[in-house]
């Protein structure tokens, strides 16, 4: 019925094995995104909110969750602010914020400038196999990688917390936990997967006033198919496309604005808040009540659904539809 609830809690599980047909054709078949219930899931496209903007409002669509307390009670974030302050020497902090870095404002917590100018580690695996080699390659070229990679042991939550941008492909589907982590990290995200949807915003529902644009950048993944660097780190072309090379032209100014997103972004998706949080490493474990902003969006968020309200609009949409000619893949 139209005001019962499934709950997908990752991005791939559905009601039968979408047996390696993923896209629209995933969420429609196995989510069954097209039916009265009210689908709440981790993840949506570009390309099927397009299609179906209705059906989509209907459902709602939710951050990965994050059960580490440690991202809460301030251990991650305390012990990258203690390495910021030796840091400037490496000279790999973006330019722009050259006059800022390290005067540090302790009220400000994680959200100010940076020593690196970006931080990016992912396997070679998903839907965009080509593009997650390419940023890799060019991000061993950077400054940044050059720190990382010398014996600094940084793990990814410091790695994250010590950059100012966060370059961000999908994963086996258009999103992945680490847009995630980036925001409650502090890390400007840099989203490079053209059917990510950010949840809780006007992507996932135009009824929704929120617009990532505040917080996060999202750039053409098709601009970064080709490395920029050869083998010896040195520019093929000065006009070929790098990250680092992009990040590089961005403004302090904008820099500023998209980091104050990130303040009110970070809290949005965490399903624990950072506000009177005790010490706890496991809150799962330890029964600490998820107050953080992500519960209470989907608390709002399934009342304005209550008694399937949206599923008369969804079913109007759906008439003439054709089936079987949904996308089967996702785009990068």
């Amino acid at each position: 019925g139209a005001d019962h609830i499934l709950v997908f809690s990752e991005p791939l599980h559905g009601l039968s094995h979408p047996r390696s047909k993923r896209g629209s054709y995933h969420f429609i078949n196995t989510q069954k995104m097209l039916t009265p219930p009210i689908i709440i899931s981790i993840e949506v496209s570009t390309t099927f909110v397009k299609k179906y903007p209705k059906c989509s409002a209907k459902n709602i669509v939710t951050p990965y969750p994050n059960p580490d307390g440690n991202w809460f009670n301030g251990e991650f974030d305390n012990s990258a602010m203690e390495k910021w302050e030796g840091l400037r020497e490496k000279n790999a902090y973006l330019e722009a914020e050259k006059e800022r870095f390290p005067v540090t404002t302790p009220e400000a917590g994680i959200f100010q400038p940076r020593p690196f100018a970006q931080y990016y580690s992912a396997g070679a695996h998903g839907e965009c196999t080509q593009l997650r080699k390419i940023l890799k390659q060019d991000y061993g070229c950077s400054k940044s990688s050059q720190f990382f990679n010398k014996g600094a042991q940084m793990s990814y939550h410091l790695g994250m917390r010590m950059s100012t941008f966060c370059p961000c492909p999908g994963g086996d589907s258009p999103s992945a936990k680490r847009m995630f982590d980036t925001i409650n990290a502090g890390c400007i995200p840099i989203i490079l997967s053209k059917d990510f949807v950010w949840p809780f915003t006007k992507e996932a529902d135009p009824s929704i006033d929120i617009d990532p644009s505040l917080f996060a950048l999202r750039w053409n993944a098709t601009d970064f198919y080709e490395t920029a660097y050869d083998s010896e780190c040195q520019l093929k072309d000065e006009s070929s496309p790098s990250v680092q090379a992009a990040v590089e032209k961005i403004s302090a100014e904008e820099i500023a604005r998209l980091r104050d997103g990130i303040k009110h972004a970070s809290d949005l998706y965490s399903f624990w808040s950072k506000e009177g949080y005790g010490g706890s490493e496991f809150p799962l474990h330890d029964n600490i009540f998820p107050n953080g902003g992500a519960s209470k969006a989907i608390v709002k968020l399934l009342a304005e659904r209550a008694g399937g309200s949206r599923w008369p609009d969804c079913k109007l949409e759906l008439e003439g539809r054709v089936d079987g000619q949904d996308a089967r893949r996702f785009e990068c």
